[in-house]
């Protein structure tokens, strides 16, 4: 009988790896209830949609990003996806509708789900 050591490393991602792995997270969100959503969502991905030069199309998204990131510039995983809560969080007190208080209960209902779903987007990214 061997004891094996199993180790799990995380992995980090920079704040605009993070961001980029937001918004597939959510765009993928999107394309999977998009039926219980009017426009406040979707023009929040469109405004978080990457220009060429990796800025958002509305800067304002990317100062609500930093907002949430305080002075991280490596997030674990877990933390990046936590950071996700805060900035919709952020868009959901600026908004009028209630499209993304809908989406952060959604979430947070199947939490650990869409943790996995996190996740595996990571890998795909890392893949890519």
């Amino acid at each position: 009988m061997s004891n094996s050591i199993v180790l799990k490393v995380s992995i980090m991602l920079t704040e605009i790896q993070a961001y980029k792995v937001m918004f597939a997270f959510l765009d993928e969100f999107w394309t999977t209830h998009k039926h219980d959503f009017n426009s406040e969502f979707p023009v929040l991905l469109g405004s978080m949609s990457l220009l060429s030069d990796d800025k958002p199309v509305d800067q304002g998204q990317w100062v609500y990003w930093e907002r949430c990131l305080g002075s991280q510039t490596k997030l674990s995983e877990e933390e990046a996806f936590n950071k996700m809560l805060d900035f919709l969080e952020i868009n959901r007190n600026y908004s009028e509708g209630d499209e993304i208080a809908l989406v952060i209960n959604r979430i947070n209902l199947s939490f650990q789900e869409m943790l996995t779903k996190w996740k595996q987007i990571i890998n795909e990214k890392k893949t890519n």
